[in-house]
């Protein structure tokens, strides 16, 4: 991960004036056997401190590839049906249970935690305990 920051522009929108700086995050890896670069940005009010910034930035991608990733591709939580009133939020909330328990039965893998006890309901309603 490489960052660069860059001071504000006095052209920014009004909503933005407490920025100090910009934040420019660039990754670069391999996945699936394919190369890749991507770029992202930051706008943040705190003091320009590249370390400080790299920390905050690094635990933000670990909530995403922790969590959201593991819901999104895991959980298909993108696709599902619910969409109106409540439902998407009690159904989330419901996703989030359940990864929360495999990973306190010590899961790091869904998809593991899964496989194990599909076929064993008592198995599984222990994790409830």
């Amino acid at each position: 991960m490489r960052l660069s920051l860059f001071s504000r522009t006095a052209e920014i929108d009004p909503k933005w004036q407490s920025a100090n700086c910009v934040v420019r995050v660039t990754r670069q890896g391999r996945r699936e056997e394919h190369d890749f670069e991507r770029t992202g940005y930051y706008l943040t009010s705190q003091a320009p401190n590249c370390r400080h910034l790299a920390q905050g930035i690094r635990g933000d991608w670990k909530i995403e590839n922790r969590l959201h990733w593991v819901k999104d591709v895991i959980q298909n939580e993108d696709r599902s049906p619910q969409k109106k009133g409540l439902s998407p939020i009690n159904i989330s909330l419901l996703k989030t249970w359940v990864l929360t328990l495999y990973r306190l039965e010590g899961y790091d893998s869904l998809t593991k935690g899964i496989d194990h006890n599909k076929h064993n309901i008592r198995q599984l309603l222990s994790l409830c305990r």
